[in-house]
């Protein structure tokens, strides 16, 4: 309730200088056009088929595992926002979970940081105390790395890599440690 009063207190401040959107509706449109696409895990996992007997195995097992978490997240997040946004026209009937998603979104918090809400992207994503407006510009960020190293040829893992961006770090750190190893 306090952090709720504090959003309705702060949004006035706020939607002049453009860094929240004002409305549920508006918020919900606004995250709903910047999330990004689902990754063709189709494709992917054609393009691996070849490369899983080659040296870099280890690494196409990473970006196939992490495409697939980031897949679980963004579908998460997309059919939640637009159940939310289909009760919020009346299309269906408000449940505590898109209440309780409403709720989060109204003060900013990442959806599943409470630990009494029904509802949780939290559990699909990585561990953060971001709040909704970072955590989600993190989210393009981390979908836009995973993106350039899918459509890297042959999947080659990126020169340098962005392991926090990663939903399990020591999974790639796993997979230098085997491909160095079979190299030496």
């Amino acid at each position: 309730t306090v952090l709720r009063l504090k959003a309705g207190a702060s949004s006035s401040s706020s939607k002049s200088s453009g860094t929240t959107a004002g409305s549920p509706d508006e918020l919900i449109e606004d995250l709903m056009g910047r999330l990004p696409e689902q990754f063709d895990l189709i494709d992917a996992n054609d393009k691996a088929q070849s490369l899983l007997k080659g040296k870099d195995a280890p690494y196409i097992v990473v970006l196939l595992q992490e495409l697939g978490r980031m897949n679980a997240l963004t579908a998460e997040i997309a059919r939640s926002l637009e159940e939310l946004r289909k009760g919020l026209l009346g299309q269906l009937n408000m449940s505590q979970k898109m209440e309780d998603l409403l709720s989060a979104l109204s003060i900013g918090q990442v959806p599943g940081r409470n630990p009494f809400h029904t509802a949780s992207w939290e559990k699909h994503a990585w561990p953060s105390m971001k709040g909704l407006q970072s955590w989600f510009s993190d989210l393009i960020v981390r979908c836009a790395q995973l993106s350039q190293w899918a459509n890297n040829t042959g999947l080659k893992a990126p020169v340098s890599m962005w392991l926090p961006g990663l939903f399990n770090p020591t999974a790639f750190l796993t997979a230098i440690k085997q491909v160095t190893a079979r190299n030496q």
